[in-house]
């Protein structure tokens, strides 16, 4: 936020605050010859006592959208008052990103975005007023680079792919229709790494949905394994991945209509098998997730 009036100029820190939060608004005055002038802050309408003759003022903003009136006088001898005002309109503006990655049904987390995946933000703007979403003007950037070509009305949510190194900003800045700008937010981009995890599947209990660990024992005569990735290209359903199963590092057959199970019998006596599973999707940048059980038969 910044103000100015005659030369006068006041600017706000942070520029544009949240709701409930320290705000130091400061004179401003490269340009104006200051030196010897008596300094009056008023906070809506009322004199503020203590940071008289301050160069600064120090205030805790309003709830969402409530606005607080900064004004500050300067006057000297023979000399007319010069004054200046900023309003502070708190205003929360958060990013919300949805990864287009894959995860299985019953996992009731968030699916988290891996490099070249695709995945969607969406501004959310909260500044107390009730303004549909698609009246607020919106410029995204991701680093130095604007996106888009510019403001655009309505455009609160955008598709894009995650970039191939960490620690990229997201950047969008939210305008109204008239052209002000009512605040920014940003978010840093972090890709996380593909999982792969196992559960078991039996004739009698169904789908267990709690991770079976290596080294596994094995109960009845047949049962089947599940691989399921985690946070990769979410077309892997679409017979866009090699699924690949090994049993002691040779090559296992497994059902193409279900690529990521394969079913086990239990043949003669005990013993140990290492089962391994891998996904490799089929895209530009490929990406491969692997892992590996090991098995006791009794």
């Amino acid at each position: 936020l910044h103000a100015q009036t005659a030369g006068l100029s006041l600017i706000a820190d942070p520029e544009f605050p949240l709701p409930h939060t320290e705000t130091t608004v400061t004179i401003d005055d490269y340009s104006l010859d200051t030196v010897g002038s008596n300094i009056t802050w008023y906070v809506d309408g009322v004199e503020q006592p203590n940071a008289r003759n301050e160069r600064s003022l120090k205030l805790i903003s309003g709830k969402l959208g409530e606005k607080s009136v900064v004004k500050v006088a300067l006057s000297r001898a023979n000399t007319s008052v010069l004054s200046t005002t900023l309003t502070i309109v708190p205003t929360q503006i958060d990013i919300i990103l949805e990864a287009n990655t894959y995860v299985p049904p019953f996992y009731a987390g968030r699916a988290l975005p891996t490099r070249d995946s695709m995945m969607r933000a969406t501004a959310v703007v909260n500044d107390g007023t009730g303004t549909a979403d698609n009246a607020y003007v919106y410029q995204w950037s991701i680093g130095p680079t604007v996106l888009f070509g510019g403001k655009t009305k309505g455009k609160r949510t955008v598709d894009l792919e995650m970039p191939h190194y960490d620690d990229v900003l997201l950047f969008v800045e939210v305008f109204s229709a008239e052209g002000e700008m009512l605040g920014r937010s940003a978010i840093t981009l972090l890709a996380t790494e593909p999982e792969l995890h196992f559960y078991e599947h039996s004739p009698l209990r169904g789908l267990r949905e709690r991770e079976i660990l290596s080294p596994y024992k094995l109960i009845g005569e047949e049962t089947t394994i599940y691989g399921e990735p985690y946070f990769v290209d979410s077309r892997i359903k679409e017979a866009d991945a090699i699924f690949t199963w090994k049993i002691n590092y040779e090559n296992a057959a497994h059902d193409a209509d279900t690529p990521n199970a394969l079913t086990l019998r239990h043949v003669g006596g005990g013993g140990e098998s290492l089962v391994s599973f891998s996904v490799e999707t089929k895209k530009r940048m490929p990406q491969f997730v692997e892992s590996a059980l090991r098995l006791i038969f009794e």
